[in-house]
């Protein structure tokens, strides 16, 4: 037995040795820098003002891992088709869409670059319907040490086991990130981190090659594309996978970071979406997956790639509540929770190929999500919120103060402490809340609910007192909890219009539409008070001609040039009539225009204008 246990021990300690080993080398490849190198191509003053251009063969300086079109002109809208040239011969042509384009430096850029595994030649074709000025074309090389065969098996000797699959994904480090493309040259992060609860999976698919022979460096080459060329400071897909169904980590930021692959232009909407105003983003709130390769070109779903989506997709699913296989309404309309690119912006991502299989994989993903112990809008963080209801006013007036309850369900896994999880309020772009009462904690709110502990399903109750703004128009509040570290929650808004104080209905006015140059007729405007501030003598009624020049009936009893009449009573309460009596001297014969409103101390009152044409004879 003794020998036998000495046997077991030695070859324990072979294997513990031959880990530490394997260890090392995965640690020292994932240490070495990679190889990115980028350069372009440009031609200028080549392009006609409408209709179809080929390029020549354009010869890289070296093998390329991918490449992308900027351009200048008198339109964005330019679209791009290209074919690569390897050790095999000539591609077919692939599509390169480019509706989704980012402006930099005077020059239009595709959002995406195209993946080419190893060519050494590009040649394109360009439609625009516009000018095009000058073209580039810019291409990368990404190409290292490959990392996946390593990285996996360091994972399987330490990684977590799932019990639903085999289910895991290759960190930022596996494949070899250059964290530091994601800071400015004083250390600033170029795209800061923001957490918010996912709703939705945006599946989409890359263009050209699937760049199956080092899928680590194509991952970076994109990872390029957006950090360095565009200038976001990091990659815009959460999750990658590549033709073997290894799933890598994108956007650094861990689970709910908010990505940077789906925007709607208020050109799209327009075409397709019911109208410009339909312009809308989709990055917050969802998980953006691209599978690497062209599925509307020639690429089909192999079995690999569908099985990491479902893992992915079922195993997020779970994380956050998320039903894989049901609809609910998000930013302008009801989708499935797991939609392709093509549903939410002008575009034929994901590809035929790929969008097809949509409902499978979502019957897929639901599978795994209920075998990692899913439950519909339940999560799995410890520290999870969702508001769940408040009764801000729709609509309000300047300067008005309201108190606003705003409910929020604890739907993670701990109890929260008072004091531990706090209410945030902020305008657009994280701005001070122009509802900013003086009240507040902080400029931001912070408020603490007035529970001692909300227990996970119980909801905390948070009170603030808004303050509505001085001038009119609709304003956005967004309202976001803070606390520890991995707290996440649905995003949550609200819009409220703000009207004036002061309001008036036209009542009458006797302004005769035509009238002789030699008449001096006295004329009469009548307005009812409809707001819920008394008008005072304060209230002038004022006009203008057209292009807002001075009225051309001025007559020299006017109180000003442009202030034909004082309020007549000396208050007029709500509900009541204020008068307003003045006398015209008309110009020499023509038509005029001209427009009256009525103000208080330059601000007009809101509805106290109207607008006539009056002929002179």
């Amino acid at each position: 037995m003794r020998n036998g246990y000495r046997t077991t021990k030695s070859f324990l300690f072979g294997v513990a040795i031959m880990a530490v080993a394997l260890l090392c080398v995965t640690v020292t490849v994932a240490d070495t820098e990679p190889t990115v190198r980028s350069d372009s191509d440009e031609m200028a003053n080549f392009a006609p003002a409408a209709g179809t251009y080929y390029s020549q063969t354009i010869e890289t300086a070296y093998p390329i891992t991918a490449g992308g079109f900027a351009w200048t002109g008198s339109s964005p809208y330019v679209s791009f088709q290209f074919r690569l040239y390897d050790d095999t011969g000539w591609s077919d042509w692939y599509t390169h869409e480019s509706d989704s384009y980012i402006e930099k430096d005077g020059w239009y850029y595709s959002a995406e670059p195209f993946l080419a595994d190893r060519a050494t030649q590009v040649q394109y074709r360009m439609e625009t319907q516009g000018s095009v000025n000058a073209v580039k074309l810019i291409y990368i090389d990404a190409e290292a040490t490959k990392l996946a065969p390593s990285f996996k098996l360091f994972d399987w000797l330490f990684g977590e086991a799932s019990a639903a699959s085999s289910y895991s994904i290759v960190p930022r480090s596996g494949w070899n990130a250059d964290e530091d493309w994601r800071f400015d040259s004083q250390g600033r992060e170029v795209w800061p981190i923001e957490i918010v609860t996912p709703e939705k999976f945006i599946v989409h698919h890359t263009a050209g090659d699937p760049g199956t022979s080092d899928p680590p460096a194509t991952i970076r080459a994109i990872y390029y594309w957006h950090a360095v060329v565009l200038g976001w400071g990091d990659i815009g897909y959460n999750y990658l996978i590549d033709q073997n169904g290894t799933i890598y980590e994108g956007r650094a930021g861990g689970d709910g970071v908010v990505g940077g692959h789906a925007y709607r232009s208020a050109a799209c909407a327009a075409s397709r979406f019911g109208g410009s105003q339909n312009e809308a983003g989709f990055n917050r709130g969802t998980i953006g997956i691209a599978v690497l390769g062209d599925y509307e070109s020639g690429l089909t779903l192999n079995s690999a790639v569908q099985s990491a989506l479902e893992n992915i997709i079922g195993h997020k699913a779970a994380l956050f509540g998320i039903d894989p296989t049901a609809s609910s309404f998000f930013v302008d309309n009801t989708y499935p929770n797991v939609v392709g690119h093509q549903d939410v912006d002008c575009t034929s991502c994901p590809g035929a190929n790929l969008q097809s299989k949509l409902s499978s994989i979502r019957s897929g993903a639901k599978s795994v999500f209920l075998a990692a112990g899913g439950e519909a809008g339940t999560t799995q963080f410890a520290f999870s919120g969702e508001v769940i209801d408040q009764d801000i006013l729709p609509a309000t007036y300047t300067g008005a103060v309201q108190t606003v309850t705003t409910e929020v369900m604890n739907t993670g896994t701990d109890t929260w402490k008072r004091g531990q999880v706090k209410l945030n309020i902020y305008d657009l772009g994280d701005k001070v809340s122009r509802f900013y009462d003086s009240s507040w904690p902080t400029q931001w709110g912070e408020f603490d609910f007035a529970e001692s502990e909300v227990k996970p399903g119980g909801t905390a109750t948070f009170t603030s007192r808004l303050r509505s703004p001085d001038r009119m128009g609709r304003y956005l509040n967004m309202y976001r909890l803070t606390g520890p570290s991995d707290l996440v929650q649905h995003d949550d808004r609200s819009i409220t219009r703000v009207d004036s104080r002061y309001q008036a209905e036209l009542i009458s006015q006797n302004i005769p539409p035509a009238l002789l140059y030699v008449w001096r007729p006295t004329v009469t405007v009548k307005f009812k008070n409809v707001g819920i501030a008394t008008w005072d003598r304060n209230v002038t009624l004022d006009t203008f001609d057209l292009g807002g020049a001075i009225s051309r009936f001025a007559d020299s009893s006017w109180v000003s040039h442009n202030t034909p009449a004082l309020l007549q009573e000396s208050s007029v309460p709500r509900g009541g009539t204020g008068t307003f009596t003045f006398r015209l001297d008309p110009p020499t014969p023509g038509m005029y225009l001209n427009t009256f409103y009525i103000q208080r101390w330059g601000e007009h009152i809101q509805n106290g204008a109207f607008s006539l044409i009056t002929r002179v004879d």
